[in-house]
């Protein structure tokens, strides 16, 4: 086989992975912009310090749905930690729900990361199920009223931009 042949046959490769990835996110991306503008569901989940909170939040907040083993979610919220870190964000601000993980697990997690703002579980995954969590992480900017002003699935490009503008 020739070079020319094996890198155009590496470049249809390249391609067909990327399209199929792309095509995987769509009906996320779909569902996460039809939530938008809707009532956020009520639902119960434990703080790590075992304080039962009820979710939508009662003020503006971000809501993270992740896990301990997700990659992606562990850049979504090492960007987040940042925005704390650096006073751009409340750590009050942010919940983190933990979907069917035991506690030690997020715990020590949380804590080998240095993440700045709350984690809670939801270890039967009911919260998951009310907010239609599809993937992970799925992230949801809530106002004050309890309605989505945005939502995503996977890593976002404009978070950092959308989470600076929703606060300020």
């Amino acid at each position: 086989m020739s070079k020319t042949t094996l890198k155009y046959l590496t470049n249809i490769l390249f391609f067909a992975v990327i399209l199929y990835l792309i095509v995987q996110r769509v009906p996320g991306i779909l569902e996460a912009h039809k939530r938008q503008g809707e009532l956020a569901p009520p639902a119960e989940v434990t703080s790590l310090e075992g304080e039962r909170l009820t979710i939508p939040l009662q003020k503006k907040h971000v809501l993270v749905f992740w896990a301990t083993w997700c990659g992606p979610c562990g850049v979504e919220l090492a960007r987040i930690n940042r925005l704390v870190k650096n006073g751009a964000l409340a750590p009050d601000s942010v919940l983190a729900i933990s979907i069917g993980e035991a506690k030690a697990t997020v715990e020590a997690h949380m804590k080998e990361h240095g993440y700045l703002f709350r984690a809670a579980l939801d270890p039967g995954g009911r919260a998951g199920r009310e907010y239609q969590v599809a993937g992970t992480p799925t992230i949801l900017l809530v106002r004050e009223d309890g309605i989505v002003e945005w939502m995503t699935v996977g890593v976002s490009p404009t978070l950092e931009l959308r989470l600076h503008r929703f606060f300020n």
